[in-house]
């Protein structure tokens, strides 16, 4: 049962996997009154849309996720739970530079095991601070006043690049189609569904440092990881963008593939349907588009325990 009691590490890669994945986005400026949008196609919005995205400098994301699981060993009472986060996001680039804190209300999972739900410890915050200096990309995370840090690959700052990620992601957009029209936050927007194709999610999986994370936080080696990519399925993607082809929402819907890469990972114990997720959304909205201040990342942060050569174990 090797693979199962990695699975907390594995769950928490999952999160940061539709980090990874949600922020590849940006909002658009002050909308506008482009009437020429609506002479293009679908596909020629899309394009644009990642062309003006790729000039952004600076951007505010709010992202909020939901996840259901359900765990059902054989022998066992099933149990269900759930769990929300919400994270804000200050994304500055060139360098790129991120601020992130994060909310991770666990009352669903909590009364699963019987303990009090919706309570205050039920919810947790994670502050988190990414930079470049000297070349070297480092992240800082801090919860209750405790605060580590590491050494990261560049993918983990690149991500919240519009620059980098609008071209990865939305080039990996296909079947698309405008379904209607909706205000949001004061702006005229297109809404327009289409999906992420299994080959273009490795890519980006790849291309995000996702694998190489998880090699790090549960000790499967380098062949199981590429195993857990193989197969995956089409995941849901809907963008809401403005007159100017600007994208302002992004919603994904990662429960299919998230079940496939769980049968991968349970394959080899036996009970590949032990685990599953119920739910797996994410919610992303834009704004403060080129307007997010520069920001100083606290000493305690930097002084915080380096955990750069912390390794996993069995």
């Amino acid at each position: 049962m090797r693979k199962i009691k990695k699975f907390s590490a594995l769950l928490l890669s999952g999160v940061l996997m539709l980090s990874t994945v949600a922020c590849g986005g940006t909002s658009g400026k002050n909308g506008g009154n482009d009437t020429s949008t609506s002479k293009m196609t679908v596909e020629e919005r899309l394009a644009d849309s990642q062309k003006k995205m790729a000039e952004v400098k600076s951007v505010h994301m709010t992202m909020d996720m939901t996840m259901g699981m359900k765990l059902a060993i054989e022998g066992e009472e099933t149990q269900e739970a759930a769990m929300q986060t919400t994270s804000e996001i200050d994304m500055i680039s060139n360098p790129v530079k991120a601020k992130i804190s994060m909310t991770m209300d666990f009352g669903d999972l909590l009364a699963a095991e019987g303990e009090t739900a919706n309570s205050e410890e039920a919810k947790q915050t994670l502050e988190t601070y990414m930079e470049e200096v000297d070349g070297k990309y480092l992240m800082y995370t801090g919860a209750e006043g405790q605060w580590v840090k590491q050494e990261v690959d560049a993918s983990s700052l690149t991500q919240y690049d519009p620059e980098e990620s609008a071209t990865l992601y939305l080039k990996s957009l296909s079947d698309v189609k405008e379904v209607g029209t909706e205000e949001i936050n004061g702006e005229n927007t297109t809404k327009i569904e289409g999906v992420v194709k299994g080959d273009a999610i490795k890519e980006i999986l790849d291309a995000s440092g996702v694998g190489s994370s998880l090699t790090q936080m549960t000790g499967l080696e380098q062949e199981e990881i590429d195993q857990l990519f193989n197969d995956l399925e089409d995941f849901k993607m809907t963008v809401w963008l403005n007159d100017d082809n600007y994208m302002v929402k992004v919603e994904e819907d990662l429960l299919d593939m998230l079940n496939a890469m769980m049968k991968n990972i349970l394959k080899d114990s036996g009970q590949e349907d032990a685990f599953t997720f119920t739910a797996f959304k994410a919610s992303m909205i834009y704004n403060n588009f080129d307007k997010v201040e520069d920001f100083t990342i606290p000493e305690e942060a930097k002084n915080g325990t380096d955990i750069s050569t912390t390794t996993t174990t069995e």
